[in-house]
Order: structure tokens, then sequence, then C-alpha cells
């Protein structure tokens, strides 16, 4: 319990609110969930005047807690990688970056690996239905990922 009050103690306000949202969520580990969540679009450099205040939120069904360790296209990853870039702090559910501190809550995708997203002009708050997506950087991740990570501060809800 004192390692968790000092955890708690370690976060910025937005982690904290996040981090309730997940210890509320009454799900045991493997259990799939709704997770929605935030992240901010970065605009390519020409377009970075104009483009400026988007975020998309997205909503998936994904598991907790899940260790995938044992298979073969994990192992081989970890094994290949060089000296993580986190540190465990719950496994298989919460890493904290090693350089910048921030929280990651790991996510395990679903069956069927289906994501709905809104995007958002934050000055108005306003769903953006047609938004360009090739004025902005494409995100790293790929539809091949067993595991995904999220920041904790941008966790929105968790059912």
């Amino acid at each position: 319990m004192k390692d968790l009050q000092e955890l708690m103690n370690s976060m910025k306000e937005e982690e904290k609110v996040a981090f309730e949202k997940l210890m509320k969520c009454n799900k045991k580990y493997g259990q799939y969930t709704k997770a929605t969540w935030k992240s901010d679009l970065t605009p390519l450099a020409k377009y970075i005047e104009d483009m400026k205040g988007f975020s998309k939120v997205s909503t998936s069904i994904v598991r907790l807690g899940i260790n995938y360790k044992n298979i073969k296209g994990v192992e081989l990853s970890e094994n290949n990688s060089k000296e993580s870039w986190y540190d465990v702090v719950i496994p298989n559910v919460l890493v904290k970056h090693k350089t910048t501190g921030e929280l990651y809550l790991r996510l395990y995708v679903g069956k069927t690996r289906a994501k709905t997203t809104k995007h958002y002009e934050d000055s108005n708050g306003k769903v953006v239905e047609n938004l360009d997506m090739s004025m902005f950087r494409k995100s790293s991740s790929s539809n091949k990922l067993e595991c995904f990570n999220i920041k904790l501060a941008n966790l929105i809800s968790l059912e």
C-alpha cells in the first residue's frame, strides 16, 4: 500500500484522475473492457500554422493485464530490442517512461481490433467530420500490434 501511495504522490493531476478510473474499473485482468482515450494530432511541418489544435478521441474494446511474452513474435521483438524505454509500475498494465516520468497504460487489442475515432477542433470542441488526415503525422501504431500504450493522462473512460 505504501508503494501505491508513493505512486499517487508522484503523479500529475490528470494522471491521478485517470488512475482512479483504472482502479475503479472492476474488471479482472484479461477481461474485455471498453476504453476511450484522447490523442493530440501533430500536423506535418508545412501545415503547422493552419492545422494546430486538433485531437482525436478513440474508443475500442481492449483487455488489461495480459502477458503476451509467450507469443513467438513478442518474444523475438523483446530479444531484438535494446534497453527498454520504460520501467514497469504494475506488470502488464502500467509503465513509466524512464526519461519523462509519464505514465502509460498498456492496452491489449480485442478480438475484432475495431476502433471508432472522432476528430475534434480543440478551440471549440466541435467534431470535424471530414478531416484530411494527410496533413498530420501518421500514428506509429500498426494493425498487427498485440499491445499498445496510451498516456495515462489521456484516458477518458474505462468501462
